[in-house]
């Protein structure tokens, strides 16, 4: 259960951090569209770069949680075999 949350939780960051960043340039380069059609486009645009940013926030936050857990669990293991030795 904690994978699917830590995957929630990167995908609201990373989708958060796409929307800034859209943001961000509307705000630096003025609008971004002139008319109906480029900013239909421009919205296209937005959605497939969402989709990829939520997406790889899921990613990147699973594969993190589990190599985290693993170097965890490895450390406990080392530290318990060691301190079995010492005794």
């Amino acid at each position: 259960m904690k994978k699917i949350g830590y995957s929630i939780v990167g995908a609201i960051f990373f989708g958060g951090l796409c929307i800034g960043i859209t943001w961000l340039l509307g705000a630096l380069f003025g609008p971004l569209y002139h008319g109906e059609e480029e900013s239909s486009r421009n919205f296209g645009i937005f959605l497939y770069s969402l989709f990829a940013f939520v997406i790889g926030g899921a990613m990147v936050d699973y594969v993190a949680n589990y190599y985290f857990v693993t170097i965890t669990q490895h450390t406990i293991n080392h530290a318990e075999e060691l301190e079995s030795r010492m005794l």
